[in-house]
């Protein structure tokens, strides 16, 4: 009864100490493994921002100012076109007959002709005027369309890159769970070993036994 016992206790530890062996390896695997995955998901990360340096979360802000000052840009160069090409000019009424000091014709045919000259040359001074604001709006717009689509880049970098580091500081946790857990089954595996070594040299000899 004594011999049974004994080898009963002795295959007992022996299975203790062989779960603890398996339980090690495996968590010495699970660290590697997740050690593996922190490492790319770190490179990926890096990579991700080195490729999109112009619509990483800090290049928001400074986008969305420019954009607020060109729309402030347009709104008044809009409202300046309006203004000139929504004033009327008009031919004031001349007098009739001849200026008997300078000898000038004062006829209306010869007034019309004096008031065109004149509306022509303001008119075509407005008019580059009007062309030259155009122009520039042409400018901001196609300026802000770049700007907008810029703001629709970073926000979708944003999204992307947020979803990255989130899933880097989960794997970092996972990490430091599997290394305690790793150290925790390498003192089992220790402490197994240690109760198979004092089972063997508390065992009575065949001798004893007999």
């Amino acid at each position: 009864e004594i011999s049974l016992g004994l080898v009963g206790s002795e295959m007992c530890i022996r299975d203790r100490s062989a779960r603890a062996s398996e339980t090690l390896a495996f968590f010495n695997s699970e660290v590697a493994r997740l050690a593996g995955e922190l490492g790319n998901s770190e490179e990926n990360i890096a990579a991700f921002k080195a490729s999109n340096r112009s619509y990483l979360p800090g290049t928001m802000q400074p986008r969305l100012k420019e954009l607020a000052g060109l729309r402030k840009q347009l709104s008044l160069r809009a409202a300046r076109i309006a203004h000139l090409t929504g004033k009327q000019m008009t031919i004031a009424p001349e007098p009739v007959g001849l200026d008997l000091s300078t000898g000038q014709d004062l006829s209306p045919d010869n007034a019309i002709l004096r008031n065109t000259d004149a509306l022509i040359g303001e008119g075509s001074m407005k008019q580059g005027q009007i062309d030259l604001l155009l122009t520039r709006q042409n400018l901001t717009e196609a300026r802000i369309s770049e700007v907008e689509t810029a703001i629709e880049q970073a926000a979708r970098v944003e999204v992307e890159l947020r979803s990255m580091e989130r899933r880097f500081d989960h794997l970092q946790v996972m990490h430091r769970e599997a290394v305690l857990k790793q150290s925790d089954a390498a003192r089992g595996e220790k402490l197994e070993d240690t109760h198979q070594v004092c089972l063997l040299y508390t065992s009575p000899s065949p001798r004893d036994r007999g």
